[in-house]
């Protein structure tokens, strides 16, 4: 019985330091915010840079959705998409690093104009 006693609290210990250790890493990782204020829905949106394409299949008028995103390393960050009015494409808009707590937000605005604020918020 002693014997099971330790097993489950060494297990018990285990799986607590490994959540904790997960929970560390996904918390860090960069997360991009995109909000659309325009009047179009935003169809095929993209989120790329260095080791991640992340995708939306769309973003409707003055709807905000975030993501976190496995960089490679150090990266730069790109948005495209579609409205009826055609394609929009904007890169250079942020520098991610894999960890650290980068923050992008990309704001769509009613001329579907591309811009982004971005921090550290580090450790």
């Amino acid at each position: 019985m002693r014997k099971w006693s330790k097993v489950s609290l060494g297990v018990a210990v285990m799986i607590a330091i490994s959540g904790a250790y997960l929970l560390f890493f996904r918390s860090t990782l960069p997360v991009v915010t995109i909000t659309n204020n325009s009047a179009q829905s935003l169809k095929k949106v993209m989120l790329l840079g260095t080791g991640f394409s992340e995708g939306f299949d769309s973003i409707e008028p003055h709807q905000t959705v975030s993501r976190a995103v496995h960089v490679r390393g150090e990266s730069g960050l790109e948005i495209r998409f579609t409205t009826k009015l055609g394609e929009v494409r904007k890169d250079d808009l942020a520098y991610l690093e894999t960890s650290g707590g980068y923050i992008a937000h990309i704001t769509i605005d009613e001329k579907l104009a591309v811009s982004c604020e971005s921090h550290f918020n580090g450790y």
